[in-house]
């Protein structure tokens, strides 16, 4: 008998340990929408203890410097709820598709656990849009690589575009044939391209188009990125192509 209620005993102790699956987010993804230049927004996450105990949460975790958190309560008894806000800067420069996380620990005397990720998505819109949102490519050493985008108004001011740049590296794979060898690669920086615009001043509702011309002598990829300097920011448009040594039958 006396077995048996140590095994209880022992069960009823493990039992009352509160699992992470126990822990409730009202969303694991959420949206600011799309912002401008220099902009804060705040978005807000509920995470619920619905397990038997109490439930003591760490501080939440942000990806970046770029998002601040905080938590109304670390301790949730078993049915409360406690509110996430998290706020995200469009910093200086910060332009197009923006996804952040943040991570919810979970305090335990066997440690700390993750028990949720959360996503925060949205997008940073300047007096500048651009479109495609990235320049891809696929070549023949030797060809002659020509690609261009639009970029068109967002601000019922003129624009003016002047000092466009380019970064380009490239991944140079000098063995034979058309399959590449990553431990074979080589990085240098690509310089063999001309950049061009359709015109300098971008009035309001209107467009222009931005060329790109390539001439790859190389095997391997060339990744990089265009910066386009405009009045609240800066356009950076990536670019990456693959460069075969021969053209494919």
């Amino acid at each position: 008998m006396r077995l048996f209620i140590r095994h209880i005993v022992i069960f009823l102790l493990f039992s009352t340990g509160l699992s992470a699956q126990q822990l409730r987010m009202d969303a694991l993804e959420k949206s600011f929408g799309t912002m401008r230049p220099l902009e804060r927004r705040t978005l807000t996450f509920t995470v619920y203890n619905d397990g038997p105990v109490t439930a003591h949460l760490g501080q939440p975790r942000p990806s970046c410097g770029c998002t601040a958190t905080m938590l109304s309560n670390s301790t949730l008894a078993p049915g409360d709820s406690a509110v996430v806000e998290v706020r995200f800067h469009a910093a200086p420069g910060m332009m197009g598709q923006i996804a952040k996380s943040v991570s919810m620990d979970l305090h335990e005397e066997s440690g700390t656990t993750t028990f949720a990720v959360l996503r925060i998505r949205g997008s940073v819109v300047g007096d500048v849009i651009y479109s495609p949102g990235m320049l891809r490519f696929t070549a023949v050493v030797g060809d002659t690589v020509r690609l261009q985008l639009t970029l068109s108004s967002n601000t019922d001011k003129p624009v003016r575009l002047q000092s466009l740049s380019a970064s380009l590296l490239a991944y140079v794979d000098t063995t034979a044939g058309n399959r590449y060898h990553i431990d074979q690669v080589q990085s240098r920086p690509f310089t063999a391209f001309d950049l061009h615009l359709e015109a300098e001043q971008l009035m309001p509702d209107d467009s222009t188009r931005l060329y790109m011309q390539l001439r790859p002598t190389e095997k391997g990829q060339i990744n990089g990125t265009i910066r386009v300097p405009i009045p609240d920011g800066e356009l950076r448009i990536p670019v990456s192509g693959v460069v075969l040594r021969t053209r494919a039958p």
